[in-house]
């Protein structure tokens, strides 16, 4: 009997045994299952075949789509539109994009509070170290940043639209909680022990 192995994340599943003792393949990120086959090893062969022939983003069903598999198209075509800001819209997409947990799932499985809940991720994580800087900041990201990130993602999302790949935009009505502003004043006066001391 062939030994079931754990495949790593995006390179597919094998389905089974079932009832005959066959086994199934499945392409990755949703894609369509192959032919059975009588033993694991033979499928997990024939799978590895079939990815290595075609590549992971071609996919029968064209709503299974990922975003990780739109982000290098989506973004050399805001390169070749001229948009000025590319170089850092690809360090956003590899930094916070790429690694929400739908990143991998076909682009119509994602849904409005898949987004939000994202966002809520994105209020929590810890800004990149400036060059230079050897200690590990504290600061977390701003509110620029996340939401020039979010509109990225939106900006994705209508690209796959407009590709076919889907029919709507589940970061279309996404938006940043409200800025409670400051809770202090930052300015202070001094006392008149400190007045008399200066």
């Amino acid at each position: 009997m062939s030994e079931r192995r754990r495949r790593r994340r995006g390179t597919g599943t094998i389905e089974g045994p079932f009832s005959d003792g066959s086994y199934r393949p499945r392409m990755p990120n949703g894609g369509g299952r192959l032919d059975p086959y009588p033993t694991y090893d033979e499928a997990e062969r024939i799978l590895d075949a079939a990815i290595a022939t075609i590549g992971t983003e071609v996919v029968a069903d064209p709503n299974s789509k990922t975003l990780r598999g739109l982000g290098s198209t989506f973004l050399d075509d805001r390169e070749l539109a001229g948009v000025s800001s590319v170089r850092t819209d690809r360090s956003r997409w590899r930094r916070h994009i790429e690694t929400s947990y739908f990143a991998d799932w076909p682009l119509a499985n994602v849904e409005p509070h898949d987004v939000r809940d994202w966002v809520a991720t994105m209020h929590r994580k810890d800004a990149a170290k400036g060059k230079g800087h050897k200690k590990a900041t504290r600061r977390k990201l701003s509110r620029s940043t996340i939401q020039n990130t979010l509109n990225l993602m939106r900006s994705a999302f209508a690209a796959a639209i407009d590709g076919g790949y889907l029919r709507d935009n589940p970061a279309r009505d996404v938006s940043l909680p409200r800025d409670p502003g400051r809770t202090h004043e930052p300015w202070t006066y001094l006392e008149p022990a400190e007045q008399d001391a200066l």
